[in-house]
């Protein structure tokens, strides 16, 4: 059975259709029941301001963002001596990133805290990794990305 009453996340421009599909349906039955709803204005007039008000208190509790990075880039190895030293794998962070590292290397546990964090927003798919000067670099079209 569908849950019609689950939680999901809409982007930007989803929310936008959303709320021009809504605001169109609400005019057009607007214009199409005009007499039903002159009889309902001061209702709808007290829904509006009671809605108003919650949501306006709903979005002033929200946290202050606090622009985080995502991980301390001191706390990862990337030393290497030879290119098996290196691998790709994640780094621990609360974003998730992948990143060419020493083999060895084994991320500390996070909690992640309240705030906004700087993640990337697109995920790169590499070629390999490489050691070049003691240091593990990804590779992308023959391009050392780091």
């Amino acid at each position: 059975m569908f849950d019609y009453f689950k939680d999901f996340t809409l982007t930007w421009w989803q929310a936008s259709i959303f709320k021009i599909t809504l605001t169109s349906g609400g005019v057009l039955l607007g214009i199409y029941f005009t007499k039903f709803f002159k009889k309902l204005i001061p209702l709808l007039w007290i829904i509006f301001v009671i809605g108003i008000i919650y949501l306006s208190s709903v979005w002033l509790k929200q946290p202050t963002p606090i622009n985080k990075p995502a991980i301390s880039t001191s706390s990862i190895d990337y030393s290497c001596s030879v290119e098996s030293d290196c691998t790709y794998k994640s780094v621990g962070d609360v974003c998730q990133t992948m990143r060419c590292v020493n083999k060895n290397f084994v991320p500390k546990p996070i909690t992640p805290q309240k705030g906004i964090y700087n993640c990337p927003a697109i995920f790169l798919p590499i070629d390999g990794c490489r050691c070049i000067n003691q240091t593990c670099k990804m590779v992308q079209n023959g391009q050392v990305l780091q």
